[in-house]
């Protein structure tokens, strides 16, 4: 319950992701997939402006569900918790409004994690992404009260990425260079590369450069 902010991504990807975006899959706590038809959804597209036959699903990043995910990882993972503490230094108190549990989430960007998501996205075999920018929203849940979405910002770029075609041969009596089926992306797949390409994309002291990637 109580608030919590969310960077909102519509993005489509090909081939289709299984299981189904509405199915909602979690790539990585704080970070899932469900489609524009969702309460979610069409906030959305009441508030941003974008062709939703092009975009049809959507990347949410919940910033306090994944910051906590996060400080988890970091434990378990045997980082010292005094250094997990000192994560971000403690910010002026005027500073409160941006973060609800961990200074460390201001520092969590939309941009960084949809990122992550699309390179992980093209390791488990996708041909195809186009994404909107990151659109920053407030989620409100009340006990007995239907959630609430309040649009705060977003950015209108629009991102697309396809794989290159190989090089044919044209001696090759195959000169149909793409394959004839297309498979189903398996966000399965997709979770396990976000979950090891993540150490390259936190925040803060283990952000790495982005030539190690």
């Amino acid at each position: 319950m109580g608030a919590h902010i969310l960077f909102v991504i519509p993005f489509v990807v090909r081939p289709t992701p299984k299981p189904r975006i509405y199915e909602k899959p979690t790539l990585l706590p704080g970070i899932s997939l469900c489609g524009i038809g969702s309460d979610l959804g069409y906030a959305v597209t009441q508030a941003v402006r974008f062709d939703t036959n092009d975009l049809h699903d959507l990347i949410v990043v919940d910033k306090p569900e994944y910051t906590r995910g996060l400080i988890d990882r970091l434990l378990r993972e045997g980082v010292n918790k005094g250094d997990v503490d000192k994560l971000s230094d403690p910010p002026p108190e005027d500073w409160k409004q941006f973060y609800l549990d961990h200074p460390v989430e201001i520092e969590v960007t939309g941009n960084d994690l949809v990122r992550l998501v699309l390179i992980a996205s093209v390791l488990a075999g996708v041909r195809s992404f186009v994404c909107h920018g990151p659109i920053l929203m407030e989620l409100r849940a009340e006990a007995g009260s239907p959630d609430s979405f309040e649009t705060h910002s977003w950015s209108p770029e629009v991102r697309r990425w396809s794989r290159p075609c190989p090089l044919v041969n044209a001696s090759s009596p195959h000169t149909d260079s793409a394959p004839s089926n297309l498979g189903d992306l398996d966000l399965v797949e997709v979770s396990r590369y976000c979950r090891l390409l993540e150490p390259f994309f936190r925040p803060v002291y283990w952000q790495t450069v982005r030539s190690a990637i």
